[in-house]
């Protein structure tokens, strides 16, 4: 699709590969896109480990036992109450597939001081700006995003730094499921992002606990985006 997208834009556009989160860019670079081609509404943009995830928010302890509970243990051991005794979880209470089964805790079961300060953690990271730029933009600065997979037929281009200033104006919340976090805009309630644990891969390993965010493309509706590249381009 990335081909098919810079011939569309014309000989001055190609593919790249190695780049962080660009895709297409124009002899220049000053043009450089990232594509989203998704057969769903949303789609899969970071998958960051706990401990870079960790690192990056500067969580302090409370921030990080969320992290390690809501997460997982990537421990290749299975959850036990030893594990989560010292967290002042109560295992008798766990789930035996959605949390025993699959080593973490959902957020219901999690005492509140740690998902408070995860929240506060995470909704505070997330007014600065290399937040959202690690997770969604990289070093591109245009999102173009098809309205069907593999077809160019009502693909829009929007700005990424409209884009950034439309997610910052969001706020994390735990969802009702308790097993994922939603970010959802604070001006139409939308959810624009969610984040879960990655939850597939080898079984306990730091990738299947691994922090996995995704984004809507009803961001789209909330920036300026066009068919027509040149035009948004143009008002840049």
């Amino acid at each position: 699709m990335e081909a098919q997208l810079a011939a569309h834009l014309g000989s001055n556009f190609t593919t790249v590969s190695g780049t962080k989160k660009t895709d297409i860019t124009n002899l220049s670079q000053s043009i450089r896109i990232s594509l989203k081609n998704s057969d769903s509404a949303h789609t899969q943009i970071a998958l960051i480990g706990q401990p870079t995830f960790a690192k990056f928010l500067n969580a302090n302890a409370d921030s990080s036992a969320f992290i390690k509970l809501f997460f997982g243990f990537a421990d290749h051991t299975p959850l036990n109450a030893n594990k989560v005794k010292p967290y002042g979880v109560d295992f008798a209470s766990l789930h035996p597939d959605n949390e025993v089964n699959r080593n973490r805790v959902l957020s219901h079961n999690i005492p509140q001081h740690y998902t408070d300060a995860f929240l506060h953690n995470i909704n505070h990271a997330s007014q600065n700006a290399d937040f959202f730029e690690k997770i969604v933009t990289g070093n591109s600065n245009i999102l173009a995003w098809v309205q069907t997979k593999n077809s160019l037929d009502g693909i829009r281009f929007a700005l990424m730094r409209d884009v950034l200033s439309a997610l910052k104006a969001c706020t994390w919340k735990i969802a009702s499921s308790h097993s994922v976090l939603d970010l959802t805009s604070n001006k139409t309630n939308k959810r624009l992002m969610y984040l879960q644990m990655k939850g597939s891969s080898a079984r306990f390993s730091p990738g299947y606990h691994s922090c996995m965010f995704h984004m809507y493309k009803d961001v789209m509706d909330l920036v300026q985006s066009t068919s027509n590249l040149q035009d948004l381009i143009s008002t840049s």
